[in-house]
């Protein structure tokens, strides 16, 4: 996914944050991104 703006975190060590894994259900994205160091989840929700 090329919407990496929409990460709410700050790559760390000169790395750069990425999704790893998209869920999609009904109008809700599921969504875990990480640089290496640093690793989250987010709910998106789209219409």
């Amino acid at each position: 996914m090329k919407r990496v703006d929409l990460i709410p975190l700050k790559a760390v060590l000169g790395g750069a944050l990425s999704f790893d894994d998209i869920q999609i259900i009904n109008n809700w994205i599921i969504a875990s991104y990480s640089d290496g160091h640093v690793s989250g989840s987010s709910i998106y929700e789209y219409h």
